[in-house]
């Protein structure tokens, strides 16, 4: 029997078959507000225990060649792993859903990033948009005008051919093979085998395969589809660079932890919430990504620099209060009694508040490691330059500013890094001229001699009030202005 998508009389579709539906009527049914992904994702479960089942075998199969296993212990061995398979399979399952949940929640938001990923796609030759039924540039249009974005069947076809095309340019690279990758190695086999065969797992004839297809699952599911897309828009730089920076960003500030935090509260807190959460710190990642790819020097020895970052942005993180300007103290305590009023512990609460009120806290480590301070009294310093210069307000005015074109939002997006650059260099060049004075004792003191520069910068933010409305074009010409102001100044 055949039926119209326009016909259903359900809320959600789920295909235990291939083809239960076409892909235009996953579409239209969604666009109806159907709940539907796509048959390959529904199905995928199943494909992903044989692709697990045979990565255990071959690995098995070395250890029997080795004379440390009996086939008949290899046998009870794979019954007695069946269950910690099946998490490890459920939890893939899991994370590739919520990422689709996740482009979801903001596809609209997402729609250029979206388009241009398409289209990238359809240059590498990887992608025949038509025959897999996203739109074209017109289609992609007329979202727009109506303010909507793809839809979760497009999103997961999407999806599936970003990991392919990360995978393929991975694979090609050096990166997948950094000593630094084991435990993503490892992540592909149960607990049993980590701790009895561990040592075999590098010698595994798929190992580069293994570890590229897990992190590239990592990136896509934990960081957006379009992640690595955008990072490479803003910087120019390639996969396997963009990737390191990815992993260093993650565990620096620890983000497997609070991502998994995240996760336990299902059917604890409003789904909604755990959303939020999600995007707002895959917006942090990108940025601290980006900060990364742009302020250390490639090839990465991403062990010294987790541990160079890492102790600083703890014990800031542990202490925001410390370092923060009043506005921005507010905002934290804000969102993290948002969060903590929605049933989100409090020490999670406060630990997201507290990443997404500093994203500029690399650039504190940074300075407190070169003039050998304590960062929180770099934060306090950096915090009244922000404050009493005005570089508060013009990246608040910045982010506020609607930005539906992609260059413009690139453009935006390079004027709070220049923004960043010039409160960081100031704060340095403050505090090495005032060694000792503390913090943001030292900002007052050298204000005091900078009457001009405060008028200066005053005048600067009134007259940006009385022109109407902001644009970017406006912003750019006053971040340039503030830098000729503070050229004068130092």
């Amino acid at each position: 029997m055949r039926v119209d998508a326009n016909e259903l009389k359900v809320k959600v579709v789920g295909e235990g078959a291939n083809l239960g539906m076409t892909q235009r009527a996953r579409i239209e049914f969604a666009r109806a507000g159907g709940r539907v992904n796509t048959d390959f994702i529904d199905n995928s479960a199943g494909v992903d225990c044989s692709d697990k089942e045979v990565n255990i075998k071959i690995l098995l199969a070395d250890a029997i060649r080795q004379r440390r296993l009996t086939m008949p212990r290899r046998n009870r061995l794979l019954k007695d792993m069946t269950e910690d398979v099946a998490a490890i399979v459920l939890k893939d399952n899991y994370l590739q859903t919520q990422a689709i949940s996740l482009a979801e929640a903001s596809a609209a938001k997402a729609r250029e990033s979206h388009a241009g990923l398409i289209r990238l796609l359809e240059r590498e030759g990887v992608l025949d948009r038509e025959l897999e039924v996203l739109p074209s540039d017109e289609e992609f249009a007329e979202l727009a005008l109506n303010r909507k974005g793809l839809t979760r069947p497009e999103i997961a076809v999407l999806m599936a051919y970003a990991k392919l095309s990360l995978k393929a340019v991975l694979m090609n690279g050096v990166f997948i093979d950094d000593p630094c990758l084991r435990p993503v190695l490892e992540s592909a086999f149960p607990a049993a085998l980590r701790e009895r065969f561990g040592d075999l797992m590098d010698r595994h004839r798929l190992k580069r395969e293994l570890v590229a297809t897990q992190l590239v699952n990592e990136i896509v599911n934990r960081a957006g589809i379009t992640f690595v897309y955008e990072v490479r828009e803003e910087t120019g730089l390639g996969v396997d660079q963009i990737a390191a920076a990815y992993t260093l960003a993650r565990d620096v500030f620890g983000l497997g932890g609070l991502w998994a935090e995240i996760d336990a509260l299902d059917y604890e807190v409003p789904a909604a919430i755990q959303t939020l959460m999600h995007l707002e710190l895959q917006e942090f990642l990108k940025a601290q990504t980006v900060w990364f790819l742009r302020n250390e020097s490639w090839p990465f020895d991403l062990e010294s620099l987790v541990a160079a970052y890492r102790d600083g942005v703890e014990a800031l993180l542990a202490d925001p209060e410390s370092a923060l300007a009043p506005l921005a103290r507010e905002q934290f305590l804000a969102k993290q009694q948002m969060y903590a009023a929605e049933g989100v512990p409090e020490a999670l609460a406060r630990k997201i508040a507290a990443l997404l009120s500093m994203p500029y806290v690399c650039d504190l480590e940074k300075v407190a490691n070169l003039l050998g301070r304590a960062i929180v009294e770099v934060g306090a310093a950096y915090s009244a330059v922000g404050d009493r210069l005005g570089f508060d307000w013009l990246r608040q005015t910045v982010e506020a500013v609607p930005l539906d074109d992609h260059w413009e939002r690139l453009a935006a997006e390079t004027l709070l890094d220049d923004l960043a650059d010039q409160q960081r260099e100031l704060t340095r060049v403050i505090l090495e001229r005032l060694p000792d004075s503390a913090g943001a004792e030292a900002v007052e003191r050298w204000l005091a001699e900078q009457e001009l520069t405060l008028q200066r910068a005053e005048r600067l933010k009134e007259e940006l009030k009385a022109s109407g409305p902001l644009t970017v074009a406006k912003l750019s010409f006053a971040v340039r202005h503030m830098r000729s102001i503070l050229s004068r100044a130092l």
